[in-house]
């Protein structure tokens, strides 16, 4: 089985290859515009494994082309992204490895893949599921409290959450300090939380947890 880290030529991505390289586990690297294309295929019809950094890579649609292309998948992310790791093993991934882990263990890992055996049992994929299932609802609850805000005002917000002060959006978006202290205490209300660095807070918590949140398009 052929090894690829999909990510570009930075330290992360070099040193995850040269590690797996010292555990005897020959790696190369994949940029992710090639996934799906001629090159992501492997002309000897040997089997493509695709390491994904979750953390790096936070849509799960990336798994779903690279598993749609053919290639079997192992997710990689730091502990604080379980969600994500979650979506991705939903997606089709064969399992997840802990950053925190050794080289040993993630070349393992790669081992037992390569040699058909199952990185995960049955009830821990079920478990998997339980907890996308869970983020999932969760994510889509924090996305209908932001609903709520007209589009000015998650804009107002997102300036906000960027460190932007009531004087500074005012200028930014061409209107009156008292309409930003406006959008601002109707920000607060919908969200039903009682300051702006709560509601800065959990609109930043919304962007960790789904990569983009509505309204986060940097102002012009």
């Amino acid at each position: 089985m052929r090894l690829s880290v999909l990510g570009p030529s930075d330290l992360l991505v070099t040193a995850l290859v040269a590690g797996l390289r010292s555990s005897r586990v020959e790696t190369g690297r994949m940029p992710l515009h090639e996934i799906g294309t001629d090159r992501s295929v492997d002309q000897s019809d040997e089997p493509r494994l695709l390491i994904v950094d979750v953390d790096l890579h936070p849509r799960a649609d990336v798994v779903v082309r690279a598993v749609e292309a053919g290639m079997t998948v192992l997710a990689i992310g730091s502990v604080a992204h379980r969600e994500r790791a979650a979506a991705a093993i939903v997606a089709g991934a064969v399992g997840w490895i802990a950053k925190t882990s050794s080289i040993d263990v993630l070349a393992d890992a790669v081992r037992e893949t390569a040699a058909g055996r199952a990185l995960l049992t049955e009830q821990a994929r079920a478990a998997w599921q339980a907890e996308y299932l869970l983020a999932r609802d969760s994510v889509r609850a924090e996305l209908d409290r932001l609903g709520q805000l007209s589009p000015r005002e998650r804009e107002v917000l997102h300036l906000l959450a960027d460190g932007r002060r009531a004087a500074e959006i005012a200028e930014l978006l061409y209107v009156s300090i008292t309409t930003v202290r406006s959008h601002i205490r109707s920000v607060l209300a919908k969200l039903g939380v009682n300051s702006q660095q709560t509601a800065a807070e959990v609109y930043r918590e919304i962007q960790r947890r789904v990569g983009r949140a509505p309204g986060a398009e940097p102002v012009r």
